[in-house]
């Protein structure tokens, strides 16, 4: 799921149902271990591109479809109760503020957002209006 190829949403799923079924059945570490590499490679794929962008290089980030993939996999996980809402809305929040994978928040929202805290969202909206208004300002 971390490779820069888009997977499908089934198969982000089927992976959190294993990752989740494997925590239930053997130890919860094992979701927190499969946690742990989640963030860290999503946080290996921004450093990246903002590396990326900083020294002028294109547009198109290079890790937005690995980037999409880890967050339908957060998203599934949470869906299935294994991480709260808060890890979301921190990856939404540094998702707004580098202006970079704003295609893995809309995915994001489109899988989890009816389920999420409403006020939260309604938050995460007002500021990306307001980082929207400051870029074009």
């Amino acid at each position: 799921l971390s490779n820069n190829s888009q997977v499908l949403l089934q198969l982000a799923t089927v992976f959190a149902a294993l990752i989740t079924a494997l925590s239930i059945r053997i130890a919860p570490e094992v979701a927190s271990f499969m946690l742990e590499r989640i963030i860290l490679k999503l946080k290996d794929i921004e450093s990246q591109d903002s590396d990326r962008q900083a020294t002028g290089g294109e547009e198109d980030v290079g890790g937005g479809k690995a980037h999409s993939n880890l967050t339908a996999l957060l998203s599934h996980l949470f869906t299935f109760g294994v991480i709260s809402d808060a890890l979301l809305f921190d990856l939404a929040n540094r998702i707004i503020e580098e202006n970079v994978h704003l295609s893995s928040l809309l995915l994001m929202v489109q899988e989890v957002g009816p389920k999420l805290e409403s006020r939260r969202l309604k938050e995460l909206v007002a500021k990306m209006n307001t980082t929207k208004g400051e870029k074009s300002g």
